[in-house]
């Protein structure tokens, strides 16, 4: 498993076989390039219909700060991770973690998660939305995470996690939320809520 040292001051590239990792903290202010866009409808993009196609687009639903992780191979990205800064120090929201088909089987998401377990303070919760376990799987295997049960979770972080996300509200009691992603064909499939705590 890789090291990483995430300066406070910006970024760390490092290359390993090839593959280049850069970890940074965005201001809300700074603009993304187009190419993580074209990287989530890519990845995505065939199947769900709401993935942004440009920064102003992503303004419209997330006007926080974040943490981007990202992979690339001779500059192209082929792997990148979102994390939205809910509450500083705290409480993060993963919107975005994917490896390009190609780069599949190589490690590269569990050296995204590495990245990420070396940014964030310990005690910090991470909330997202996934269709299956898999990404729950892959932070936990890290070794740096453990699940946190939403409904034993305290009451200010559930408002703070849906505060940020009012479509976590219809989540029931399994945490499942019904028609939480829309297809391209108008319908709707079902995602989770997960919640995992950097330990």
């Amino acid at each position: 498993m890789l090291k990483y040292k995430v300066k406070s001051e910006g970024a760390v590239l490092l290359n390993t076989n090839r593959i280049d990792f850069l970890a940074s903290i965005k201001d809300k202010t700074e603009c993304i390039d187009n190419e993580y866009f074209d990287f989530e409808k890519r990845i995505f993009g065939a199947k769900y219909a709401s993935a942004p196609e440009n920064y102003q687009e992503f303004l419209q639903f997330f006007k926080r700060d974040f943490h981007l992780f990202s992979a690339r191979k001779d500059e192209k990205l082929i792997g990148c991770a979102f994390l939205d800064v809910v509450v500083p120090n705290q409480i993060y929201y993963l919107r975005v973690l994917g490896v390009d088909l190609k780069f599949r089987g190589l490690g590269i998401s569990a050296s995204i998660i590495e990245m990420m377990a070396n940014a964030l303070p310990r005690s910090s919760i991470i909330a997202f939305v996934s269709e299956t376990d898999v990404v729950e799987d892959i932070l936990l295997k890290n070794g740096s995470f453990r699940k946190k049960e939403f409904k034993k979770t305290e009451p200010p972080v559930v408002y703070e996690i849906i505060s940020y996300n009012p479509k976590l509200k219809k989540a029931n009691e399994g945490c499942e939320i019904i028609g939480y992603y829309k297809t391209h064909s108008g319908s709707k499939i079902n995602g989770k809520l997960y919640i995992v705590e950097r330990i």
